[in-house]
């Protein structure tokens, strides 16, 4: 009964860290996130969950060993309220947009970076 408590508490911190990370679903192929979300993505993270925070990749490219480097398209939009969001949209044209990339070794975040 102990583990169980531990569990929950486990699971409801979990919820409560993805829902500061959040991102709002437009579309099977766009997300509009916040810059404090891309600001999630860290060292150490698994490929789920930076999946689960931008959606799937545009492109994955193979590196030497076990190095991989996933990139999405994406272009700006200020809100409403005058905040820059991100429009991750992997239908915009390559040349037309911005790029964020995300660099795995071993299946978890290495770094992360945006052109």
């Amino acid at each position: 009964m102990h583990h169980l408590r531990h569990l929950a508490l486990l699971a409801g911190l979990a919820l409560a860290s993805a829902a500061a990370c959040a991102t709002e679903p437009l579309g099977s192929q766009s997300v509009v996130i916040g810059s404090a979300t891309l600001e999630c993505i860290e060292p150490g993270m698994g490929r789920r969950q930076v999946i689960a925070l931008l959606g799937p990749p545009r492109e994955r490219e193979s590196g030497t060993g076990d190095i991989e480097v996933w990139r999405w398209s994406y272009r700006e939009q200020a809100s409403p309220t005058g905040a820059t969001t991100f429009v991750i949209d992997n239908r915009l044209d390559p040349d037309e947009s911005r790029a964020v990339f995300v660099e795995f070794q071993d299946k978890r975040v290495l770094r992360v970076w945006r052109l």
